[in-house]
């Protein structure tokens, strides 16, 4: 051959393709040797997966701290960000009141003017989280874009948590996944057979449907090896057995 396509470098002679045809002619397939099979049979569609992005949430100043590094709220303006945290009771300090021996010290301090600290419990529910926010603070009275932002902030995924949707809508994690889905087998088919009752809720990205073929000889031709019987395995063993007691006793 010209070239090798991974392992498959192998020169088929005349004689060789010979016996390959004569493998074909005749009213009946040696099935050990040649098969017919539906092209359909050994297609396959590779699809991405995408997975609703779930989040917990909870109001506590660890997580506080990490909705400050968040992308979301960085993106916010000055005053809008200053906006939000007064809303809270919080006030952010200045990198000149933040003692760097201490690694660990918060980067906001109470005002006491909204929340008091004490940390909520953890919340799978976006809408009773939010219910929750109300009792500590004037949630409503935080612009849409930095209410977002918290709630962003403010969560972490959590497989068990509901769908995460901000604006109405459900988001999807940046976890992604692959399924090869058998030709002879709709998307829809294969998700409510294997996916959905894992992973409920995931969708496949059509956009990256790629249609393939593989002829997998060692499937198509494979011939089960017959095992053998206890009996066999037995007498094989009591052998060794009895070639070894006098090994043992030259040791001992």
């Amino acid at each position: 051959m010209k070239r090798s396509i991974g392992t498959k470098r192998r020169w088929l002679d005349e004689i060789i393709r010979q016996q390959i045809v004569e493998l074909y002619v005749g009213d009946r397939l040696d099935p050990d040797h040649a098969r017919l099979i539906d092209s359909q049979d050994l297609g396959y569609q590779a699809v991405q997966v995408f997975f609703p992005l779930r989040l917990n949430f909870q109001l506590s100043m660890d997580r506080i701290d990490q909705m400050l590094t968040h992308h979301r709220w960085r993106k916010l303006r000055p005053q809008v960000q200053a906006t939000t945290l007064k809303v809270m009771g919080l006030r952010e300090r200045q990198p000149s009141e933040v003692n760097s021996v201490e690694q660990s010290e918060p980067s906001t301090e109470l005002t006491g003017r909204g929340w008091d600290g004490t940390p909520t419990r953890c919340f799978h529910s976006q809408s009773a989280f939010l219910n929750e926010l109300e009792g500590h603070f004037e949630i409503w009275d935080i612009p849409a874009e930095a209410r977002i932002a918290l709630m962003w902030g403010l969560g972490e995924e959590d497989p068990e948590a509901e769908v995460f949707s901000p604006e109405g809508r459900p988001l999807f994690s940046d976890h992604r996944d692959s399924e090869r889905i058998p030709l002879t087998q709709t998307i829809d088919e294969f998700f409510e057979q294997w996916v959905w009752p894992h992973r409920l809720g995931a969708e496949p990205d059509l956009d990256t449907l790629k249609i393939g073929y593989e002829i997998n000889f060692r499937k198509i031709f494979y011939q089960p090896v017959k095992l053998r019987s206890p009996e066999a395995i037995m007498e094989d063993i009591q052998a060794i057995s009895a070639e070894m007691q006098p090994l043992l006793a030259d040791l001992f």
